[in-house]
């Protein structure tokens, strides 16, 4: 479609571009992953998971990154992000990316935000220390600041499921506190995984596709809209959701369709308004994280780790861009989805008449890639 012709995609989140393990910052060649990302004609926020061993790893990789930026070496990397290490629900994450920072550390982690770190993914019900010693933060609070004062968004994720309540009022805190200090909008991991919902999001299993129609048709999509949402989707979704609607709280999804169904996705952003949706893939192309290879299962494009928990996924931006359209989301709010809200969000030039990327228009991977659409 020619409308998407003159804009650039931005990926907020996703954990492996090229054959690069993303727990592994001194592995990284950020060249290389530059090239990868101008041959598809996106652009990417790359998220990583740091080891508490790996800090100096970390800020050495964003050393080379704002020296790439200055150069005009890196024009389709855009940033660099962390999820966690203060996560309460580890999910997908390596077991050694989530670790309590002390004061120390969480300004180390700050610092990089004159670097080119964008957003570290933090869990609003997480313990945020270890005990009573005045070398820990003591609130999250806290935490939000030290990484808004550097240039850094906390971006809200991860959360427990056992107390859906508590956790809607953590959640609730922050954005109050956001709010009350005219700090940038708040960003979330992607919306409704990971967190406790009041309904089914996902069909992943063969056995859970043959009953997803009926399952679908039992939601009453028709039916949910702005007045409902707590008692529809939960407690959590609702706080994060309100939060966007009152402009604190910018929210990422995913539209592989597997991470969330994309009926579901479709109402969200009729609900939430895609001036308030940024699009995210999560995808680990090396399919490889901590050193530990993920699998495959069946006809899914999930990636599994031990214990079978889904650790990101394969599809691209593109392959996202295609299911948006099929499942008949407008193409006003597709461009703000995988573009604009997020350009927007970051101060970036949406259009690819941006100097360093103008030759792209020309070129026959980024032509062939539009064909395609």
């Amino acid at each position: 479609m020619d409308v998407f012709r003159n804009y650039i995609s931005i990926d907020m989140h996703c954990h492996g571009i090229g054959n690069f393990d993303f727990v592994e910052p001194s592995q990284l060649v950020l060249d290389k992953i530059e090239e990868h990302l101008r041959i598809e004609c996106h652009r990417a926020i790359l998220t990583l998971y740091i080891p508490h061993s790996k800090i100096n790893e970390l800020e050495k990789l964003a050393e080379d990154f704002y020296q790439g930026v200055l150069d005009g070496r890196y024009c389709n990397i855009v940033g660099i992000a962390l999820e966690g290490p203060l996560l309460s629900s580890i999910g997908g994450t390596p077991e050694q990316g989530c670790w309590i920072p002390s004061k120390d550390e969480w300004r180390r982690l700050a610092a990089i935000g004159k670097k080119g770190l964008k957003y570290i993914v933090l869990s609003p019900d997480a313990e945020y220390s270890t005990n009573t010693d005045t070398n820990y933060p003591d609130s999250i609070n806290w935490i939000v600041d030290i990484l808004y004062e550097n240039g850094v968004r906390p971006s809200l994720g991860h959360y427990k499921k056992d107390n859906p309540e508590k956790a809607a009022s953590q959640t609730l805190k922050i954005i109050e506190h956001v709010s009350k200090n005219k700090y940038h909008p708040l960003l979330t991991d992607h919306l409704f995984n990971d967190m406790p919902l009041n309904f089914k999001h996902s069909w992943r299993s063969f056995k859970e596709k043959k009953e997803r129609a009926k399952d679908i048709k039992n939601l009453h999509l028709e039916d949910w809209d702005k007045s409902n949402i707590r008692q529809k989707m939960g407690a959590v979704p609702a706080a994060i959701i309100e939060g966007a609607y009152s402009g604190n709280v910018k929210i990422c999804m995913n539209f592989d369709g597997e991470h969330v169904d994309l009926e579901i996705c479709k109402k969200a952003v009729e609900i939430i308004e895609s001036k308030n949706i940024m699009l995210m893939t999560d995808r680990i192309q090396s399919q490889v994280l901590g050193g530990q290879k993920l699998h495959l299962k069946g006809d899914s494009t999930l990636l599994y780790q031990h214990l079978n928990i889904v650790a990101g996924g394969t599809q691209s931006v593109m392959a996202q861009l295609m299911k948006m359209i099929n499942v008949g989301i407008r193409v006003d709010d597709i461009l703000n989805i995988i573009c604009i809200t997020s350009s927007n969000q970051l101060g970036l030039q949406p259009f690819l008449y941006v100097p360093a990327l103008e030759k792209l228009q020309k070129e026959e991977p980024f032509n062939r890639l539009i064909c395609e659409t």
